[in-house]
């Protein structure tokens, strides 16, 4: 397994040479360019907060989502809104996300926040076998073996057993119940047990829930300027397209954090969760843009989501920087991810903007993801541990690939 000589110090000449390995210029990507203008919204004002101060939710539509991607031919399709597990109550797993993503007033956009985060927590994901409620289905979930020995005694001896009659009178219970039920447990008790793997992912969504209202409290928290809205709608808009459109399986790892911390490097770090294994399949290093004059910025260290800056970026993470890392993320995960990265066949890296066209004049209610594609670090380790750079001698490494 390939490992950095030292996960923390950008300056160990290993990471120098990874990072003069290492492209600095402007990513690429698929674009695809979701229509969020053909549902109705609610005309607040500063001074028309009725709706959003009551327990009206989710106080605007969204709905279906219109769906062109760039490269296909110009025919538009409808993606079904997917139910938000977060969702604190039940009558709110339905509801349409993305509030207020076209407005501008500090007021109207701190208050959806606000009540984003109190009616956001933990997750209503749930498994038909593994978090039912029936007594006789937890008693077989309980006493597998037990059960199995039972349908083994039936196999060889054509009898049931006294010491297995307990387990028979359960499994006869499961069998009256309705026929889901009843496929959901034959077909767990045939196979392998994916329990501690479910487990594992139901903690993890808990947890993820409960970062996403700490990251819409923060967002609201800092809208004191122009700037720190526009950055405020383009994150909003990012966690929220993450739990409805990318799917049911991607969970929060790091969200914004508070008081201003950590203002440079990554936005969020999201992971794809296998539901059975509870195993992480993908990391997702996400940046958020929130007005259509938004760009990527281009530091010293590398362009935004280009492979050098993001490399910069995690050894800051696990050196604690401040100005990358806030206190509520371990720095066990950038570790993590920089393994991933450096030796082949790790944990696919995918890089993914989202990119809000506030402020265009005919595409204001449009949010643009590119999906930047994966990251591949193992040739650049490798041309590293040799002592070589691909970069070393350019004479402006920093802005060659965009200038």
């Amino acid at each position: 397994m390939n490992q950095l000589t030292s996960y923390t110090n950008i300056n160990d000449p290993l990471n120098q040479r990874i990072l003069n390995n290492l492209e600095a210029g402007r990513p690429g990507g698929l674009k695809v360019d979701l229509y969020l203008g053909d549902q109705p919204t609610l005309d607040l004002t500063t001074n028309n907060l009725t709706l959003l101060s009551s327990q009206q939710y989710p106080y605007t539509a969204l709905g279906t989502i219109g769906i062109r991607k760039l490269l296909d031919p110009p025919e538009s399709s409808l993606v079904s809104q997917i139910v938000n597990r977060h969702a604190v109550l039940p009558s709110n797993s339905s509801a349409d996300q993305l509030v207020l993503l076209d407005m501008q007033g500090q007021t109207e956009i701190s208050q959806a926040l606000r009540r984003d985060a109190r009616h956001t927590q933990g997750s209503a994901h749930s498994h038909l076998l593994f978090d039912s409620t029936n007594q006789h289905v937890q008693w077989i979930r309980m006493h597998r073996e037990q059960m199995l020995r039972a349908f083994e005694d039936i196999r060889q001896q054509g009898i049931v057993r006294r010491q297995a009659k307990e387990a028979w009178g359960h499994y006869d219970a499961v069998s009256r119940l309705d026929a889901t039920t009843k496929e959901a447990v034959n077909t767990w008790l045939r196979g392998e047990d994916h329990s501690l793997g479910w487990d594992r992912f139901k903690r993890n969504d808990v947890k993820s829930g409960n970062r996403l209202s700490t990251h819409y409290t923060n967002l609201g928290g800092d809208l004191n300027t122009p700037q720190s809205i526009t950055s405020a709608r383009g994150e909003y808009a990012a966690s929220k397209l993450l739990i409805t459109v990318c799917g049911t399986d991607y969970q929060m790892k790091m969200g914004k954090s508070a008081n201003g911390m950590r203002p440079n490097g990554i936005d969020q770090i999201w992971v794809k969760r296998d539901m059975r294994t509870g195993n992480v399949i993908e990391y997702l290093i996400v940046e958020a843009k929130g007005s259509v004059n938004a760009t990527l910025g281009h530091p010293t260290n590398g362009q935004q989501m280009s492979p050098k800056w993001l490399f910069w970026c995690l050894i800051n993470m696990a050196n604690k920087n401040a100005s990358y890392i806030g206190p509520e993320t371990k720095t066990d995960l950038p570790v993590k991810i920089l393994n991933a990265l450096i030796n082949p066949g790790g944990i696919p890296v995918r890089g993914i903007v989202f990119h809000s066209l506030h402020g265009s004049v005919n595409e204001s209610k449009v949010v643009q993801m590119n999906d930047i594609g994966l990251y591949q670090f193992a040739s650049a380790f490798e041309n590293a541990s040799k002592g070589g750079g691909l970069f070393t001698n350019a004479p402006t490494q920093q802005y060659i690939a965009f200038k």
